[in-house]
């Protein structure tokens, strides 16, 4: 047996340059890392990791508890007929607006208050929430009040927003299933709608809605004409209406 067979492994020549090199590496290793520890932070380098910090946390949606958001949303609730405020940029749900629906745990739609502010729709249970607008003075959001809208039963309700519950309800008359429409309390004015028993309508125009294909319908035939004329589709009335064609 040679005398290299002899020796442990870290005796081996090569090695032992291995476990050198090593020692030499990890050892500058240690030289850099306690030199960054020791090193001290200047003012400058101090005001730029704050600025760094100050931008993360801008940037964060987190809200710390204790703390506000910036912002608050008003979310449709759809066919659960509420709406619903989100804090920005947290977007946690802060609260739930009974209107269109029955909440057993505010009484609402079953006390006499608000059986009162609903109405002549009273008697319905629910609704279909959709496009909540924020009131304006003069072109600008004024925080006094949101619109909503029930797509189901096409009503309108208001809340008030400095204690955010519903105050009216409105039903829109000679009109069905409106996705989004506001009407104004002191005058409401239905001018701009239009006896869908006496329209006329276009069907198959390449022109689309908010949701797709749509059936576009006119307070009278020439209207009808001209936009056929232009986009194309079939001008039918009321009578020749059916699921076949609301599909196309």
């Amino acid at each position: 047996m040679s005398e290299d067979n002899k020796l442990t492994p870290d005796e081996q020549p090569e090695n032992q340059l291995q476990n050198s090199e090593r020692r030499k590496f990890f050892g500058k290793t240690a030289l850099i890392g306690a030199g960054a520890i020791a090193a001290p932070m200047t003012a400058a380098m101090f005001s730029q990791m704050a600025k760094a910090k100050a931008t993360e946390a801008a940037n964060s949606p987190f809200v710390h508890p204790g703390d506000l958001d910036e912002y608050y949303g008003f979310w449709s609730g759809g066919h659960s007929g509420e709406v619903r405020i989100l804090g920005i940029p947290s977007m946690r749900e802060l609260m739930r607006i009974p209107v269109f629906n029955t909440d057993s745990a505010t009484g609402w739609g079953l006390t006499n208050e608000s059986k009162r502010i609903k109405g002549d729709s009273e008697h319905i249970m629910m609704g279909d929430s959709h496009h909540p607008h924020m009131s304006m003075t003069d072109g600008r959001y004024d925080g006094k009040y949101v619109f909503i809208n029930d797509k189901a039963n096409t009503r309108v309700a208001r809340i008030r927003c400095d204690v955010m519950k519903t105050d009216k309800i409105l039903t829109i008359p000679n009109a069905h299933a409106i996705h989004g429409s506001r009407s104004h309390w002191d005058t409401p004015n239905d001018e701009h709608f239009i006896d869908a028993n006496t329209a006329w309508y276009v069907s198959g125009s390449s022109q689309k809605g908010a949701m797709g294909m749509t059936l576009a319908s006119f307070a009278n035939e020439q209207d009808a004409k001209q936009f056929a004329d232009e986009f194309g589709g079939k001008i039918i009335n009321f009578s020749q209406v059916s699921i076949e064609t609301l599909m196309q």
